[in-house]
């Protein structure tokens, strides 16, 4: 999605820092840049009007970013791609990944970091794969599949947001990484990064 097409909702109690988010996003484009205060004030936004981006504080008073996040998805209702910025890190960021966010920053943050994360999480996810690493992976991993039941069993291939998880037992370093899924029962390679 287009910057300038994009509705972000801005949620920190600090309004000092809203005023600055705000502004960082209004000069990058973005035409309807809107403000909360609290969990419940953004709440109560989001059930009246859509946005696309939710970018949340995660420690605010009545109630915070977590909370907010997971009475949203509570709901079952379709909700924006959300973006955490904190100070704190005593957060679960795997149950957060799992409900949707698309990035966590850390306060204090640059401009170019806020505006990198909120263009990436507006990105259209078909062409999302194309963008080339900034800096060059750590590895290559080749996994071989055998048969059909790859998909279906305990330590299956397990395709979703961000990445994949797959029976593999080579060295594993952390951080990015190429990979080549090889399916030859199948006559398929599915690779990625």
């Amino acid at each position: 999605m287009d910057l300038t097409r994009a509705r972000i909702l801005i949620v920190d109690d600090e309004e000092a820092l809203c005023e600055i988010f705000v502004q960082w996003l209004e000069d990058a484009g973005c035409g309807d840049v809107r403000t909360a205060s609290d969990g419940l004030e953004a709440l109560t936004m989001l059930q009246k009007e859509s946005f696309d981006l939710l970018v949340t504080d995660v420690r605010m008073p009545n109630l915070d970013g977590v909370g907010l996040i997971r009475q949203l998805v509570a709901t079952g209702e379709a909700i924006p791609g959300i973006v955490f910025v904190s100070g704190f890190g005593d957060i679960d960021e795997r149950e957060m990944y799992s409900f949707g966010i698309e990035a966590f920053l850390s306060k204090p943050l640059q401009r170019t970091d806020l505006l990198t994360v909120v263009q990436k999480a507006l990105a259209d996810r078909s062409e999302l794969w194309l963008d080339p690493f900034e800096t060059l992976p750590r590895q290559s991993v080749v996994i071989e599949a055998e048969g059909t039941t790859v998909i279906q069993e305990e330590g299956a291939i397990r395709l979703g947001r961000g990445g994949f998880t797959g029976p593999y037992s080579g060295p594993v370093s952390l951080g990015r990484t190429n990979f080549e899924l090889n399916l030859p029962s199948q006559k398929a390679k599915i690779t990625g990064h």
